[in-house]
């Protein structure tokens, strides 16, 4: 790291320094976002090529491509070049994957480590508003995926993600900068030009840094719902299904989820609490947490909090959109209620989401679970709610078998 940086690339040194270990590809336009990245990656000593696609419709277009090459000669960069071919619709789509496919061709063919793009905090947020105009879930309201995956899977980074527009021209102007804007931009026929003229950029100007917090925690969240350790816990693996069970239950009929936590301790889970509600937010002891104040208590709510992800995203996945009235219902229960047609109940080593069949189709009728089994299922930890189901499957199971031995003999 050199030893003197300007202030914003100290703000983003602990962003753009891992991108030293590798050399790397960056998605230019000479406009002045990547101008200015440009300049902060050639600050920071990051390897990097650049790549430019031409699109052929503005004449100012050709000044950016020679001004690109000049760059590229000047700091000893290689300019890879593309011209597209004439898109008569839907030019945003068209022109965003013939660009991606270019950068894929060009990472493929040279081994570039990751893909650096210029995206700041207003083009994140005006993609926010957007899609909130449009109705998206979490998934789509972030867009700008932190990893590609196509011919080839490669890292994407933005390191300019939490910086405002405003800032990067301050940091163009502060170094005397030579950059262009496209005269597109102004065009408010595009949507997308709309809202920055409307909306974002004003409140970007006025509230940057609580929009650049709202959007990381929002990042996270995203993150930590795509890495929810939920199992799909089989019926053959029924005997594994203990508190420390590492498999996953897909029975005949539906599927049984699982979300490992360690909220609830052994002493709580003989087996499921009457009141386990208020067990559960009663007291921090018995919730698996030492009372120990604030930073216990916020333990508590993201693990808390983690799991109704969980339980919403496999809401999602059975064809069911819980509101937000069921939301605060399963965390009043504690995890021990059901919605619809959905079980949601708890062991010590987790939570599990399932769907209650008899309720669905009403006409089923098993015989009583037997002895051997309940006391398999006591010993397992099993939870008494999903016992029933579990029998069910069991039975059906062990018909399937003996119509399967019968056609074999």
């Amino acid at each position: 790291m050199p030893p003197f940086l300007s202030p914003l690339a100290l703000r983003l040194r602990e962003k753009i320094l891992p991108l030293a270990d590798s050399k790397n590809l960056l998605g230019f336009s000479a406009g002045v976002d990547s101008t200015a990245l440009f300049f902060l990656l050639v600050e920071c000593e990051i390897p990097f090529d650049i790549a430019i696609v031409h699109y052929h419709t503005r004449k100012q277009a050709d000044d950016e491509l020679s001004h690109a090459q000049h760059l590229a000669k000047i700091h000893n960069k290689h300019c890879f070049i593309a011209h597209a071919p004439t898109f008569s619709q839907n030019f945003e789509s068209q022109a965003r994957a013939f660009r991606f496919s270019f950068f894929d061709e060009i990472i493929q063919s040279y081994g570039y480590g990751a893909l650096i793009l210029a995206h700041q905090l207003n083009d994140r947020f005006e993609w926010l508003l957007m899609q909130l105009t449009r109705g998206a879930g979490l998934e789509n309201l972030l867009g700008f995926e932190s990893w590609r995956n196509a011919k080839i899977s490669y890292p994407i980074a933005r390191p300019l993600e939490s910086i405002s527009k405003d800032e990067i021209y301050t940091y163009c102007k502060e170094k005397g900068l030579k950059y262009f804007e496209d005269s597109s931009n102004a065009d408010l026929g595009f949507k997308r030009n709309a809202f920055r003229a409307r909306f974002a950029n004003e409140l970007t100007r006025e509230y940057s840094r609580g929009i650049a917090k709202s959007l990381e925690y929002l990042k996270q969240d995203k993150q930590r719902l795509n890495t929810l350790n939920i199992k799909q816990l089989r019926l053959e693996c029924l005997a594994r299904l203990t508190q420390d069970s590492k498999d996953c239950i897909c029975s005949q009929g539906g599927v049984i989820f699982k979300l490992e936590s360690t909220l609830w301790r052994k002493k709580e889970c003989e087996g499921e609490c009457e009141n386990v509600g208020e067990k559960m937010w009663g007291n921090d002891v018995e919730n698996g947490f030492e009372n120990g104040g604030e930073n216990d208590t916020t333990s508590k709510e993201i693990e808390q909090n983690r799991l109704l992800q969980g339980c919403d995203k496999i809401a999602k996945l059975c064809g069911y959109v819980l509101s937000l009235a069921q939301r605060k219902e399963i965390l009043k229960s504690g995890f021990c209620c059901k919605i619809h047609y959905l079980m949601i109940t708890h062991n010590e080593s987790g939570v599990f989401v399932a769907v209650d069949i008899f309720d669905m189709y009403q006409n089923v009728t098993i015989p009583p679970m037997t002895r051997d089994f309940k006391t398999f299922c006591q010993k397992s930890k099993i939870p008494p709610r999903l016992r029933k189901l579990l029998f069910a499957e069991l039975c059906l199971l062990e018909s399937h078998q003996k119509a399967d031995d019968e056609k074999k003999s």
